[in-house]
């Protein structure tokens, strides 16, 4: 399917031709809903069929957003009393163009977002607003849903728990809030039911009518989709692909397997079994250590089993053992392995890892193992979001990025000019050689802070990095909230008191990430919110995330990046290499380092960045091969059935 960009068709003029010259299209907007504000109720409440009916002759976004953004303006003061600024207005022509609008913490991204869904809303084959978690979809379906209903629009929400019929009903309604993940998951379940052998168009045509060949479908076609976050959501999130497994329990000479491999290889010597390739997260045996193993002790129950399976299955206890980290990359929740977003920090619930290292996971915590998975569908994000006829996002974050929206998604980003001027105030940032070091040295900014009457957000890169500063905390008697993966439900309450004093939050990544912190006034009078950025992250626009929750809409706020030897973003390199810069560093002070070492850091982000990008570019270069192979055969590319281990 050809995805050239729909708002560069020529048909389609960026702005309005009026009596007396040309104006920007936001003017005209902001000229129009003014004439609007003592529309009649009733009269608003039969515009939204009038501007369908006209719509469905010419569907054509462009044409009609002078049309119905003034209406969707009036709609927003009339429910939350808000009149929209020329930002937001901004923001949602570029959103309704089909681009990506990069608009700073605090502008109004939520509201921003109505015009453009309103507008594809009318268009009378269903709009996907997509956002990161459960909570925000239901808290922006029921919020806003008012807003729509002015227009006559329908508004349904997808949530994890939800039965089929409930999605089918929420999938047939004008404009649907879900995460990429459940929207992600029923486009698979969709494939599963068509089954194997089917063509592309035929599968477009069910979608239409609802059916499948066994039961109904849950989507409709893919019609529109409006991204929020969307470097998070197309861009961090890409890296892995969605997979909808089938069990395979088991046998007791499987599980037994896992449990041998785990005492073989933790007695396995780093410096003589075993290579670590850091940057490819992978494990091989060396020569001397396969030899090792194989004179051992043997596995019970392992008749059957050949040489080569042994050993990649010890590679993968040793990738589990070193990579993945407890509370970083995984969580033990309710007596099971959960997989953590590394960019959000939030639950992936439903998700495991392929080729047994879930299974080696759950063996390294002392976990049942659970059932065996085959893989029953596939779809990469990239190839899943290409599929829309109209696709755009928004994020406070895509500027870094916007040479891979433009390459993967032909989406063209654009950064919104702040409503009021920005007062962030940078201050210079620290480098120590410890752990140790940096979170005395940040208990001792936080006093500081706290005593001037200031609010601080300090940002860590995972929960264990969370939980290890709240110690600090403790040990100083500085009262502290927490909010990470454990905490999620209580996520929007926690981020929202962030901002009075003298609340101290300790949080990772994105926590929080969609909902306002409000200052109180004398917060504001003192300097505004303290944001502490502890380490840096894998991505520049991560950092940006953070730092941005300071100094939103023209509040006063001011942040600080503190690092040290021992973050997590130097295990990209190999131990001998950390080794050195931790002794030439302790060579110099046992404390804090010169600030030129920041380079270091730096330096490792963007090679991080780099290998992150062609990772993405290598899943979605292997699947779109697939595709083609399988387009051919006249088969489904999503089905493939084959063993996970």
């Amino acid at each position: 399917m050809s995805i050239l960009p729909w708002h560069l068709d020529s048909r389609a003029a960026s702005v309005l031709r009026v009596a007396g010259g040309t104006v920007s299209l936001v003017e005209e907007v902001l000229k129009q809903a003014k004439e609007l504000k003592n529309t009649p109720k009733e009269v608003m409440q039969t515009q939204g069929e009038i501007l369908k009916q006209r719509i469905l002759a010419n569907p054509i976004p462009e044409l009609w957003i002078s049309d119905v953004f003034p209406w969707g303006y009036e709609a927003v003061r009339r429910i939350r009393g808000i009149e929209l600024h020329p930002c937001q207005i901004s923001g949602g022509i570029i959103l309704a163009r089909g681009g990506v609008a990069e608009m700073a913490t605090g502008e109004g991204k939520t509201l921003t977002a109505v015009l453009p869904v309103m507008l594809w809303g009318l268009m009378g084959r269903g709009v996907h607003v997509v956002t990161t978690n459960d909570y925000l979809a239901e808290r922006d379906a029921k919020e806003l849903r008012p807003i729509y209903e002015v227009l006559g629009l329908s508004v349904g929400c997808i949530t994890t728990d939800q039965e089929p019929e409930a999605r089918r009903q929420a999938y047939s309604r004008d404009v649907t809030y879900a995460t990429a993940k459940e929207i992600g998951f029923d486009f698979l379940r969709d494939r599963m039911t068509l089954g194997a052998e089917y063509l592309e168009e035929q599968a477009l045509r069910y979608a239409k009518l609802g059916k499948g060949q066994s039961g109904q479908l849950l989507q409709r076609s893919l019609y529109a989709s409006m991204v929020d976050e969307a470097d998070s959501v197309l861009i961090d999130d890409a890296r892995t692909p969605l997979i909808i497994g089938k069990e395979a329990p088991h046998s007791i000479a499987m599980t037994s397997l896992f449990r041998w491999c785990l005492n073989v290889a933790i007695k396995l010597d780093s410096q003589s079994d075993y290579i670590v390739h850091t940057k490819l997260k992978q494990i091989v045996l060396t020569e001397f250590g396969a030899e090792k193993i194989l004179l051992g002790d043997k596995p019970p129950f392992g008749q059957g089993l050949t040489t080569e399976t042994l050993l990649e299955h010890i590679e993968r206890m040793l990738e589990a053992l070193i990579f993945f980290k407890r509370d970083k990359q995984y969580a033990v929740i309710k007596g099971e392995i959960v997989l953590l977003d590394e960019s959000t920090d939030r639950p992936m619930e439903g998700r495991k890892l392929q080729r047994g290292l879930h299974h080696c996971l759950e063996a390294k915590e002392g976990l049942p193992l659970t059932a065996g998975t085959k893989t029953a569908s596939k779809v990469t994000v990239q190839s899943y979001f290409r599929k829309y006829r109209f696709l755009s996002g928004m994020t406070g974050t895509a500027a870094q990025a916007a040479k891979e929206f433009r390459q993967t998604y032909r989406l063209k980003v654009t950064t919104i000019p702040t409503h009021l001027p920005c007062l962030r105030t940078p201050l210079p940032a620290r480098v120590f050689v410890s752990q140790e070091a940096k979170c005395s040295a940040i208990v001792e900014v936080t006093r500081e802070m706290l005593s001037e009457g200031r609010p601080l957000l300090i940002g860590t890169p995972s929960v264990g990095a969370s939980e290890r500063l709240s110690l600090f905390f403790k040990q100083a008697k500085i009262p502290h909230q927490i909010l990470n993966a454990h905490k999620e439900k209580e996520e929007a309450e926690i981020i929202a008191r962030a901002g009075q004093s003298p609340v101290v939050t300790i949080a990772t990544n994105m926590a929080g990430r969609g909902t306002d912190i409000k200052l109180s006034p004398a917060v504001t009078n003192v300097g505004g919110l303290h944001v502490i950025a502890t380490e840096m992250h894998h991505s520049l626009r991560v950092d940006r995330q953070l730092i941005g929750r300071a100094a939103r809409q023209g509040d006063p706020g001011s942040y600080q990046i503190m690092v040290s030897l021992e973050d997590e973003l130097l295990y990209f390199w190999p131990d001998a290499k950390r080794a050195r810069w931790l002794s030439k560093g302790k060579k110099i002070t046992q404390g804090e380092l010169p600030a030129n070492w920041l380079t270091l850091f730096q330096q490792t982000q963007q090679k991080l960045e780099k290998h992150h990008r062609k990772t993405r570019k290598k899943l979605l270069k292997a699947e779109q091969k697939k595709m083609d192979t399988y387009a051919r055969l006249g088969w489904s590319p999503y089905l493939e059935t084959f063993d996970e281990g």
